[in-house]
Formats: structure tokens, C-alpha cells, sequence
């Protein structure tokens, strides 16, 4: 149990504040001999850079970040808050997708409706426009 303290296992139930215990050089060497990563790399608890370092100089771009700046992050956020807002934001566009869904089902049977509506208002028109026209023809016929 002792050898877990160097991975951030605390046996004594005093943390380190924001638990920041760098990750041992040989652990990120030994990840990469096990694995292969393709892409970007998001360190999201970059710390002073220990897995980030390593990553770099084995090619791969790395976005760091952490909850506090150890003045190696690009950004200061917290990782779990974010996941928090991506989750929320991607049920919000769930939502708004469903929402836009619906909105151009009811634009479509308005439309529908519409065209029926507009040839009875069409006909309407062109019924008062004879009106009007007789009207004034009589009108001017009385004169």
C-alpha cells in the first residue's frame, strides 16, 4: 500500500489541496508501451505537465488544462464541470433538435392548409374585385 502514494493514493486521509500529485515518468512510459493513442489528447488535470511532457515528445498534440494554472496549463477549468455543461449542452441540443423537428412538421401542415386557405381567400377577392366592379359601374351608370 505504500507504493500507492506515489500515484496520488492517500492511506492517511490528508489530501494534498486540488490533489496535485504528479504522475511518475515510468507510469506514462509504461501506458505508451501498452497503448497507442491517434488524435489530439485532452491532459484535463495537467498539473506541472508530467504526462503531458512525455506525450509531446512522442509526437502526439496535447490540449493541457487543470483546475488550478501549476504555469503549464492552456486553460484553467475544471474538467468535471465542463463534462457537466457538454452533457447539459448536448441534451439541450436534443431538445432544440426535437423542438425544430416539430416546429417544421407544423410549418409544413401549415402550409398544407394554407394553400387550401389561399384558393378560398383568392376566390373571395376575385368575387368582391367583380363586386366592386359592378358597383362602380352601376354608380356610373346612375350618373
Amino acid at each position: 500500500m505504500e507504493n500507492l502514494n506515489i500515484v496520488g493514493h492517500n492511506t492517511k486521509g490528508d489530501r494534498i489541496e486540488n490533489d496535485f500529485y504528479p504522475t511518475p515518468s515510468i507510469a506514462t512510459l509504461k501506458l505508451l508501451e501498452k497503448e497507442k493513442f491517434e488524435g489530439d489528447i485532452w491532459e484535463c488535470a495537467c498539473g506541472d505537465g508530467a504526462i503531458s511532457k512525455i506525450l509531446t515528445s512522442q509526437g502526439h498534440f496535447v490540449f493541457n488544462s487543470d483546475i488550478i494554472d501549476r504555469g503549464f496549463n492552456d486553460e484553467t477549468i475544471n474538467f468535471l464541470e465542463t463534462n457537466r455543461k457538454i452533457k447539459s449542452l448536448r441534451k439541450q441540443n436534443t431538445k432544440l433538435k426535437d423542438e425544430v423537428s416539430s416546429l417544421w412538421s407544423m410549418l409544413d401542415e401549415l402550409q398544407e392548409a394554407d394553400i387550401k386557405n389561399w384558393g378560398h381567400l383568392m376566390k373571395e377577392l376575385e368575387e368582391k374585385e367583380v363586386f366592386e366592379k359592378m358597383m362602380t359601374t352601376a354608380k356610373k351608370a346612375d350618373c
